[in-house]
């Protein structure tokens, strides 16, 4: 915020007090186990995961960038790495199936997951940069276009074959913890949430890296390219495949959702509603009953009989992911934006349906 700017800048705490109630901590006095990976970014040491909720901390700590950047040796004061090269975002989808594998089978679970990526430094995921060089070369000639946003550039293309092999990495890792559910025959109680923390990162001084378009710039701006961001929800019993809701949420829904989910009491603090999230969340059967047949309690019960929570983030991106929960189907957003492909398909990190970059092959 610059002195010449005349909107006044809200102050910033730089960290979420202990004194908030988290989802981690709502549900961990229910019985469920809780586990985080990734990034934190939420205040200082004293102020970390295990600080507010968690059992277990992967990676998370004060900064928003992985220090270090995304292979090793990284400088991460909370995750050591295994070996020179080690790529993080494979190392915190390893630590998340390694806890599925090894978690207590007979309590229910919020498992986390905050992705670093595609936050900056962008640096290419070796495993796919390849593809995504070879396929800018045959679709793109000229410069990268863009236009001004006030003293800032915005990209408005997206050709930028370093981001789209950072959001490859991210998708990969993704479907291997789904993978991970269904091997275990957790995915038919288990609610998956996908969102993503901003909008991509397309307007800087210089031109982004990112491309919103047709959405106005990106990250740290409030037009829609900065706060607009898709998200899918899989809830079994509860979403519909290939069903659509209009209703506008923000990520704070998620917690009073959750909870609904899960056949918990509400927290009263809680002032965003559940069905912006799910809109037939709150139906005549319980939230419970309809993945268990049983009727909501203040104490979960064990082992199969609750709904188990995954949560996992991404960062700075057009396709992130946030939460992942036990069930079967996607709530998916409008038809006219940008959804999550098939697994068949290529995904990639465009919110603009005619960049080559950004559409299935």
């Amino acid at each position: 915020n610059r002195p010449t700017n005349p909107l006044l800048h809200p102050e910033d705490r730089h960290s979420l007090p202990l004194e908030e109630v988290t989802l981690a901590e709502a549900l961990k006095q229910h019985g469920y186990q809780t586990f985080f990976a990734g990034k934190w970014h939420l205040g200082k040491e004293g102020e970390w995961p295990t600080d507010q909720g968690f059992d277990i901390n992967i990676g998370g700590h004060h900064k928003g960038s992985p220090p270090g950047g995304y292979y090793a040796p990284w400088t991460n004061p909370t995750l050591k790495a295994k070996r020179k090269g080690e790529y993080l975002t494979e190392r915190l989808t390893e630590e998340s199936a390694k806890f599925l594998e090894s978690r207590d089978k007979a309590k229910p679970f919020l498992l986390y997951l905050s992705y670093y990526n595609i936050h900056t430094p962008i640096q290419p995921y070796k495993k796919r940069i390849d593809h995504y060089k070879s396929k800018a070369e045959k679709s793109f000639t000229g410069p990268t276009p863009f236009e001004v946003e006030h003293d800032g550039k915005t990209r408005t293309r997206q050709d930028n074959p370093a981001l789209a092999s950072m959001v490859a990495a991210v998708d990969d890792s993704v479907g291997a913890l789904l993978d991970k559910l269904e091997e275990l025959k957790l995915d038919k109680n288990t609610v998956v949430i996908f969102f993503s923390d901003n909008g991509g990162l397309s307007t800087l001084g210089r031109i982004g890296p990112g491309c919103n378009l047709p959405l106005r710039a990106g990250k740290g701006w409030l037009y829609e390219g900065g706060i607009r961001e898709p998200t899918l929800i899989r809830a079994p019993g509860v979403t519909r495949p290939g069903s659509v809701s209009h209703k506008p949420m923000i990520s704070m829904d998620f917690f009073p959702t959750m909870l609904d989910l899960a056949g918990l009491p509400s927290n009263p603090s809680c002032t965003s509603t559940a069905a912006a999230c799910c809109p037939n969340s709150r139906a005549t059967t319980p939230a419970s009953a309809r993945f268990t047949g049983i009727t909501p309690t203040t104490t979960v019960p064990p082992g199969n009989r609750a709904p188990r929570f995954v949560m996992a983030t991404g960062s700075s991106s057009s396709f992130t992911i946030t939460t992942i929960l036990n069930c079967t189907t996607w709530s998916r957003i409008p038809a006219n934006e940008p959804t999550w492909p098939s697994a068949t398909q290529e995904r990639l990190p465009n919110s603009a349906p005619n960049s080559a970059l950004g559409k299935s092959e």
